[in-house]
């Protein structure tokens, strides 16, 4: 089985390709049990994006909190998607499972589009062509690692511990929802942007003029800062922080 959770489908493409090529089923984290048992000799990997130096919010819970059953010869691996660093990502990873006596035999990463807007811009698209370009050759590569059940961290440039505990800080700041704002008069109050969130801070609000379509609002103090609701929005009319003009993105390979 190869789990993922994926905002604008960096991870679930990687995640299709695995499991078209290793035979295994896909699954998406926001949708499974809080118990899974393993069959003997399986394959089971995770992909996930990175979020400042580690494994993203939601891979962690997914880690932490899930309760695995291990059956005999299993291979586990980690994979993490990202645009600049994947950090700490595998080390997290291995941790969260060494707290279940979970061995996770391998971590990999790949560098995929770059798609946080409020610092970076997705508005190029001839870069993006290139980088997906890569990311293919990679995505083979590890197919061949994980076939032959390779062991250790595989990561690119991997970075001390620390630092992701460092980046932590960043991180809780960033979650902040205060940071969201939409242009009302951009907003079609589809709320495809609360369905799809996958810690359902937003709700849709009915504004005071009642010929004016519901709009989204963040209910909660933080989210997975995921960046979903943005890249989703069928209007462009999500920003946070400075995204604003950066444009958005979704993996053109598979449908998110």
């Amino acid at each position: 089985m190869i789990y993922y959770f994926s905002a604008t489908g960096n991870s679930k493409y990687v995640a299709e390709r695995l499991g078209k090529a290793l035979n295994e089923d896909v699954c998406s984290i926001e949708n499974i049990p809080d118990e899974i048992e393993f069959k003997d000799d399986e394959v089971v990997g995770l992909v996930a994006p990175t979020n400042w130096l580690g494994a993203s919010l939601l891979a962690r819970e997914f880690l932490k909190n899930t309760k695995f059953k291990m059956g005999n010869n299993n291979y586990l691996f980690y994979v993490a998607t990202c645009g600049l660093l994947p950090g700490a990502s595998g080390e997290d990873a291995r941790r969260l499972l060494a707290a279940q006596n979970i061995k996770l035999d391998a971590s990999y990463s790949i560098n995929m589009v770059e798609n946080f807007t409020p610092i970076f811009s997705v508005n190029y698209k001839r870069c993006i062509s290139k980088t997906l370009e890569r990311a293919e050759t990679k995505i083979d590569k590890i197919i061949g690692q994980v076939k032959a059940r390779k062991q250790g961290n595989h990561t690119c440039i991997r970075l001390p511990y620390f630092m992701r505990s460092l980046m932590s800080v960043l991180l809780s700041y960033e979650q902040k929802t205060k940071r969201f704002r939409v242009d009302q008069d951009k907003c079609i109050g589809c709320s495809l942007c609360a369905l799809r969130c996958p810690v359902k801070a937003i709700t849709m609000a009915t504004p005071k003029d009642r010929s004016r379509s519901s709009y989204p609002t963040w209910t909660k103090e933080k989210c997975a800062i995921c960046l979903g609701c943005l890249h989703r929005c069928p209007k462009n009319a999500i920003n946070y922080g400075m995204s604003a003009g950066h444009g958005q993105y979704l993996n053109p390979n598979t449908k998110v």
